[in-house]
């Protein structure tokens, strides 16, 4: 009896001391799977973080071009449209300087004033106007003029077209302004209907006069603020 007893004991101790160590083996493995359960969180984790991370870079990359393209732009528009405003205002106060010259018409020969008229830009008909002349001082002083104009005209013209088309790419304050200037300068060569030629009709009145004395001014106080804004915009 005490031996069956012994044996039945010895079978329970058996049976516990597999359990135990079954327990411990389960309590591994599940210690292990959850390791690697969080290693393999922390895995996707660090992966979905650098995704985003790589998402936001090109978001910023592309942002970064296209604001650079933009300041750009606007650098390059500026730039464009003062430099023919200048042009513009230049040639219309030439038409306003005084008819002088310093060629003596009496010694000069007609190859050289042909030479001194293409170096101008003087139209062949201009030139062959000024060879038929009698007086061919007062024919080349009016001609010129007429040249004059009609050179002023055409940089008004390059302006308006210029801030036509690139205006788009300033600021709101300097696009008003040159839109605002344009029309001054547009409104000054439509005072005439004179058009580009020869000849000025009979009393016309130099429309740049009244524009160059009323614009002249403001216009050398921005200068310096052009410049300025100019040179901040290229060390941005």
């Amino acid at each position: 009896m005490n031996e069956a007893m012994n044996t039945i004991f010895q079978f329970v101790g058996y049976l516990a001391a597999l359990a135990a160590a079954a327990f411990v083996i389960a309590k591994i493995l599940i210690r292990s799977a959850l390791a690697r359960n969080l290693a393999s969180h922390k895995t996707r984790l660090w992966r979905q973080q650098q995704q985003e991370m790589s998402d936001h870079k090109r978001k910023v990359d592309a942002l970064f071009r296209q604001a650079t393209r933009i300041h750009e732009r606007e650098l390059d528009a500026l730039s464009g449209a003062w430099g023919r405003l200048i042009n513009a205002m230049s040639s219309a106060e030439l038409t306003m300087e005084k008819s002088e010259t310093g060629i003596d018409f009496d010694g000069i020969s007609n190859d050289k004033l042909a030479e001194l008229m293409d170096g101008q830009g003087f139209s062949d008909r201009s030139r062959k106007l000024l060879m038929a002349s009698d007086d061919k001082r007062e024919t080349y002083l009016e001609l010129r003029r007429n040249r004059r104009v009609e050179l002023a005209f055409a940089a008004v013209r390059e302006f308006h077209e210029y801030v036509q088309k690139n205006s788009i790419f300033l600021s709101n304050d300097l696009k008003e302004l040159f839109i605002a200037i344009d029309k001054m300068l547009m409104q000054a060569i439509a005072k005439t209907d004179w058009e580009l030629g020869f000849e000025l009709p009979a009393g016309w009145t130099n429309p740049f006069k009244q524009l160059v004395e009323e614009l002249q001014p403001q216009l050398d106080e921005l200068s310096g603020l052009i410049q300025k804004h100019i040179a901040q915009e290229k060390m941005v």
